[in-house]
């Protein structure tokens, strides 16, 4: 039996410039999910900005949020197709404003109770929100947003949304008159297998502005499929150790793959953290009689698992 699933991580790690000089990582990454959506986020914090740790996990935060409760609103007013120019450019602008003053405002609330500003707040910030059909991204500053394609083995990335700017040159959610930089795009998730969302601190080993995506994000890609999470965060660890030792700044990533794997004892243990979270028969698509779509995000009605094994022995029955 062969069961298809996503699998989602998050990783982020201090920078040595801040270990130096003991300040804290100003990056933060989140994912939700939420009635079939999915949503990734990255931001990272300005270095120049005091309190910009708390500015990037409010941000990130709220995107969650935002696009858990109103993804549906967003994809139709990102739908360009039947829309004069004019509305399709107004409906650009409202999702800018919109997300940018809701980010705002909760940092605006957690600033004066702490006593200092939103511009203390200052970061970037990069997200991903998708169903089964279709995509919406966003994007402010540097760090990069890719695509994840191909079969198992042969897996490759397209890039999505590059860094804006020059060198030493960004652009944060806190800025006035923030639209012109504040980037978005939608489309279909045709032949898509995943996202991969990072800030600016991998960029150099991942992205050359000349030629793009390098290989060794296909190199990170493909170690992903072959490890769970707990695997792959060692795998990420040692290489930052041991080969990209040059790397100073904070380091995140967050990531969703949609991957299949056979159903075999030996492989329960790697697909445990998977079947753990499946509850529901609502949460299970019947693709072949040989192979079963598990789709933890998708919402559900009933109750109908009660143990990882009980789901284990009715999908290896055929349910």
């Amino acid at each position: 039996m062969i069961v298809e699933f996503f699998k989602n991580f998050e990783w982020k790690a201090i920078g040595r410039e801040h270990i130096e000089k003991n300040t804290p990582c100003q990056d933060s990454v989140a994912y939700g999910s939420h009635q079939g959506v999915q949503i990734l986020a990255v931001a990272d914090g300005a270095g120049s900005k005091k309190f910009s740790q708390y500015g990037s996990k409010i941000a990130v935060e709220q995107m969650i949020k935002i696009l858990s409760s109103n993804f549906r609103e967003v994809l139709q007013r990102m739908e360009k197709v039947g829309k004069k120019k004019t509305q399709f450019d107004q409906d650009q602008l409202f999702i800018k404003e919109w997300f940018q003053k809701t980010i705002v405002s909760e940092m605006d609330t957690f600033a004066k109770s702490n006593q200092f500003t939103v511009n203390d707040m200052g970061c970037t910030l990069l997200f991903v929100a998708f169903n089964e059909n279709h995509y919406v991204a966003g994007h402010i500053g540097d760090g990069l947003i890719a695509s994840i394609h191909g079969v198992p083995g042969q897996e490759y990335t397209k890039l999505i949304s590059e860094p804006e700017g020059e060198a030493n040159e960004t652009f944060f959610v806190t800025m006035a008159k923030l639209a012109p930089h504040f980037r978005i795009s939608s489309g279909s998730m045709d032949q898509i297998r995943g996202f991969f969302v990072t800030t600016d601190g991998l960029q150099d080993r991942i992205y050359q502005k000349k030629i793009g995506l390098s290989s060794n994000l296909n190199t990170l890609i493909q170690a992903y499929f072959r490890k769970n999470n707990e695997q792959y965060k060692t795998f990420i660890d040692e290489l930052i150790a041991s080969r990209w030792t040059d790397l100073n700044d904070d380091l995140s990533l967050v990531m969703v793959t949609r991957e299949n794997q056979s159903l075999t004892q030996e492989n329960i243990p790697y697909l445990k953290d998977v079947l753990n979270i499946i509850k529901s028969k609502d949460q299970i698509t019947k693709l072949s009689p040989y192979s079963y779509f598990l789709n933890s995000s998708k919402g559900y009605n009933q109750l109908d698992y009660v143990s990882t094994e009980t789901l284990i022995e009715q999908l290896m029955n055929g349910l």
